[in-house]
Formats: structure tokens, sequence, C-alpha cells
């Protein structure tokens, strides 16, 4: 589900990855933290608050990813 995902965003359908990243969520609750990449599709879709928390449960697992803190930090911004 995960890897569909990150297909349909490539293809433009942030909406469809979406939708996949939460059924990946859904099936395994467990690797909610480390879904950055439903992180990348809710701010494509101008869901910054979502996109905010996503991106902070992926940095309190991993504080060294510096990517992700940016995409956090531009999310609140963009809230």
């Amino acid at each position: 589900l995960v890897r569909d995902g990150m297909q349909r965003f490539r293809a433009g359908d942030v909406e469809g990855s979406i939708r996949a990243f939460d059924a990946a969520q859904e099936a395994e609750p467990a690797i909610d933290p480390y879904l950055w990449q439903r992180g990348l599709s809710l701010y494509y879709a101008a869901r910054y608050g979502d996109a905010a928390a996503q991106f902070a449960r992926d940095v309190s697992v991993n504080a060294a990813d510096t990517e992700e803190s940016v995409w956090h930090v531009a999310s609140l911004a963009r809230q």
C-alpha cells in the first residue's frame, strides 16, 4: 500500500496517494510515524495541519531527519 501511494503521488494523483497511505496506516498502525510520504501528499493537498502532524510524528522517531523537520516547519507556516 505504501508503494501504491508513492506511485500515485508520482503520477499526480495526490488524493489517491493519501487514500493509499491511509489504508497502509490502518492495516499496520505501527508504520504511522514512518509515513513521511503521507506528509508530502497531505502538504500538496493543502492539508497543512495534517501534514505538520505527520511530519512531527516522523521527527519524533527520527530526530536526525533534517528534511522532515524542514517539511514540518513549512507545513506549520502554511496553516
